[in-house]
């Protein structure tokens, strides 16, 4: 093969490698260097089969039904309610009646001991650390209820991710739970789109709807001031199997009649168009 097609064929491999993918003209996305984004969380067979384990050591230690099984969230794996029949069947304070002080300190124990299975990540499990924040302990007639938040990213989790709370009886005994902690993931430090930016894409854009009645209308955006960008958030949206984890803008479109959109703050995409009203 002579010089010159050996040269040619090298200046058209470099050309190519330079050339942008396609469908990502434009976009501007994270660093090829960085973490993968968006961060993926799949429910793979070894995830499954941890959590159908600490499952059953909860039931064990509690004596509950070996055909029992946990009522758990199909992706985070996490519980999403307690089954009926294990209700006042698992005790986590031993006192009775209880302080409070007992109750937080029986839920931390209790919390260490089935961090698998909640969803707390290995080595924040102790209340008051990153993890976990304790923002309501109430008491309802006979019964007390109790919720923790997540506070392991450094924004706010949307659409109710991020969340611990159980419900006790008098005598200490767990009636209900529910888990929306998500894993923890690095995502950026910072968006990449400006939300000054945000507002003006959405000027003329028609949005469809049904009155109480039934009735087809349409909404358009017909000026920029109908447009507001909040405080970026986390918002997981799930995709089937999988949960993609991202920082995105919560968008408040309209005026009376109002959708929420999501829009990543990376990358620019649409994750969600949600109406803040019911149809």
């Amino acid at each position: 093969m002579s010089r010159r097609i050996i040269f040619a064929l090298w200046l058209s491999g470099l050309l190519c490698a330079s050339c942008a993918t396609p469908g990502q003209v434009g976009v501007k996305t994270p660093q090829s260097n960085g973490p993968e984004y968006p961060p993926v969380l799949d429910a793979t067979p070894a995830r499954q089969q941890a959590s159908e384990a600490a499952w059953r050591a909860l039931a064990q230690e509690h004596q509950l039904p070996d055909t029992l099984r946990c009522d758990c969230d199909t992706i985070l794996l996490t519980p999403r309610a307690l089954p009926v029949e294990a209700a006042g069947r698992i005790q986590v304070v031993k006192k009775n009646p209880f302080t409070d002080l007992e109750l937080k300190e029986a839920l931390r124990h209790f919390i260490e001991i089935h961090a698998r299975l909640l969803g707390v990540n290995a080595g924040d499990t102790a209340i008051g650390q990153p993890e976990l924040s304790l923002v309501t302990l109430s008491h309802e007639g006979a019964l007390t209820r109790v919720v923790y938040h997540q506070r392991s990213f450094p924004y706010p989790l949307a659409e109710g991710f991020g969340t611990l709370a159980f419900t006790l009886s008098k005598s200490g005994h767990l009636l209900q739970w529910h888990s929306s902690l998500l894993p923890n993931v690095t995502l950026p430090a910072r968006a990449s789109l400006e939300a000054s930016a945000l507002p003006e894409r959405f000027v003329g854009r028609e949005f469809s709807h049904t009155s109480v009645a039934g009735q087809p209308l349409r909404y358009r955006v017909e000026r920029i001031e109908e447009v507001f960008v909040k405080e970026a958030v986390v918002y997981p949206r799930v995709n089937g199997t999988r949960l993609t984890i991202h920082l995105a803008y919560p968008i408040v479109v309209g005026l009376g009649t109002t959708w929420m959109i999501y829009v990543d703050a990376m990358t620019g995409e649409e994750l969600a168009v949600k109406p803040n009203f019911v149809s």
